[in-house]
This record gives C-alpha cells, structure tokens and sequence, in this order.
C-alpha cells in the first residue's frame, strides 16, 4: 500500500549563482547539439524491415538478465523480447508497461530518457498521450521530487510504493537534493504548472526567459517528451516498418491488451497498472497557459503525433 507521506521542502532552493548559469546554458548547448546530431544522422539511415518478436526462454538470456533488479525490488526472469524495445516517453505510461511485462517474468528492452536508436533490425512500442496532459504531469512529477520528504527515509527503503522517483529520492536521501541545483533553481521559480505554461509567451521577459530554460533543460519530462523521442516525426517516417505497436494513455487498457495480443507470445501478460505516490498538486490551466503550451508543442509532440496519424498508428 502507498504510504501517506507529507511533501514538503527539505532545503531551501539553490541561488542563482554565476556557476550554476554556466552549467544551465552548457547542458541546454549539449543536449540540443545532441538532439540535432541525432537528426541528421537518422535522415541517413535506410528504412529497415520488421524482425520477429519470439519469446527468449531463460537458458537463452545472459545470467545478468535472469532476475530484474529495479525500483529497489527484485523479479525472476523467464523470457527475453528481443529485439522489441519498449520507447518509454516519460510520463506516457510507460512504468506500468515495463512493470507488466516484468512481473509476467518477460524481459524486454526500454529506452527511456533517451532517445529511440537508429537501428532498423528491431521493432519498437510507442506510448504517447495528449502532450498538454503529459506536461503537467511531468511538471507535477518533478514538483512533487523536490518537495518529497525525506525524513526517517534509509537508503535502499524508496518504492514505486512509496514515493514519486526511486532513484531521484536514492538520491535526494544521499546527497539533499533530488536534481542539479540548476534544474532546481528553475523548478523553484515556478508553483505550478499553470504557472510555467503562462509564463512560456507572457508580459515578463524575465519569466520567460526562466521558462524557456527550464523546458529546455535534459533532466526530466518536460524537455524530453513525444517530439523529443522521436525526432519530431522524422523517426517514424523512416522507421514506421519497425513499429510493432503504438498506444495511448487516453485508451491504455484497450491498446496493451491489443499489443499482446498482436504479439502472439502465447502467454498471459496482465496489465499492472503502477500507482505512484502522488503529491495533491494544481492540474488547472488557464486559456492563456493552454495556448503557450499549443504553441510550444506544435512543431515537435504535436508534430510527432501528427506523423504518426498520417502513417495509420492513430486515429
């Protein structure tokens, strides 16, 4: 059962120190360099052709893989999906798909927080969601990390039981903070979700400029989302033979249950929807906040989305 936990502040937030704009800017500079090699390389890769997805049984896997080691618990292995990789969009239901198929003892490969490779010998799971609904779930997930509390927590004791992000609250109980104190820095200048979506196109430059930042920054969800993952479409246009499945949290069961089936592992893989701990956080928005946000998103989820209806994935 979750535990009732109280969030709250456990440091006051990080100054705005010139190191800690130097490290801003430099990782924003890295991580959008990244993205643009990625881009360039993919226009170059030859459409691939679907490969089969049979279960590996256990005397297949390598002794490493016979028993998953995650979230501070542990799950025996008994079958591989290779080469079937999970692309896990943060925020997208993604946990609850690989807690599935490893508590059904399936091994499958997952990208997440990172971006969809270049590899036309493997299919590809895709789980997407309305992106305004996935940002201010990615926004609260984040606020809810740095407001955790931490008191009388041990390391090795954080679950998907009983926080938000095992590994950021490892984290947190080592060191005091869950993030770089850039990534805090920014989190702090923001209550909510609504209060970052006005502040992307508002009166303040100031304000904007913070937010910008903070959505351009490679640490978590807001900056790595549906475009993000998946070169704005482009992945899809030159590796749509390779996509095995696309779902969407607005119709979860139904499309897991439809990829199981369309997998044909002949065996059960139950759906176990994994129910975080979750702050009481605002999910409103305002009409001006929707609007920045329609216009942030256009030309990379909305665009990405929209690649993957033109080539039949979604209605």
């Amino acid at each position: 059962m979750p535990i009732d936990r109280k969030d709250a502040p456990t440091a006051p937030p990080p100054k705005a120190t010139l190191a800690v704009w130097i490290r801003m800017l430099a990782r924003i500079a890295n991580n959008t360099a990244r993205s643009l090699k990625g881009s360039a390389s993919l226009a170059l890769k030859p459409k691939g052709a679907k490969a089969p997805c049979p279960p590996v049984h256990l005397s297949d896997l390598p002794e490493d893989k016979r028993t998953f080691h995650h979230w501070n618990e542990s799950f025996p292995m008994t079958h591989g999906l290779e080469p079937v990789t999970l692309v896990h969009i943060g925020k997208c239901g993604g946990t609850s798909i690989r807690r599935s198929f490893v508590e059904a003892g399936i091994d499958v490969h997952e990208l997440h927080m990172r971006k969809a490779p270049l590899d036309a010998a493997r299919r590809y799971v895709v789980w997407v969601r309305d992106p305004i609904k996935r940002f201010i779930s990615a926004f609260n997930h984040s606020k809810s990390i740095t407001q955790f509390d931490i008191t009388g927590m041990a390391p090795g004791t954080a679950t998907l039981e009983n926080c938000p992000a095992p590994m950021r609250i490892e984290t947190k109980i080592k060191t005091g903070h869950a993030y770089p104190g850039e990534y805090e820095y920014l989190m702090a200048q923001f209550e909510t979700a609504n209060d970052l979506a006005e502040a992307l196109y508002g009166p303040s430059l100031k304000r904007r400029l913070l937010a910008h930042l903070l959505m351009r920054m490679p640490d978590e969800h807001m900056n790595k989302g549906i475009g993000w993952h998946l070169h704005n479409g482009a992945w899809v246009d030159v590796y749509k033979d390779n996509i095995a499945a696309v779902g969407r949290v607005e119709t979860f069961d139904a499309d897991f249950a439809a990829m199981i089936e369309d997998m044909q592992l002949g065996r059960d893989v139950p759906l176990k929807h994994t129910r975080m701990h979750k702050a009481n956080l605002e999910t409103a928005l305002s009409e001006a906040a929707i609007t920045n946000l329609k216009r942030f998103y256009r030309n990379t989820d909305y665009k990405a989305l929209e690649t993957l209806k033109r080539h039949g994935f979604l209605e």
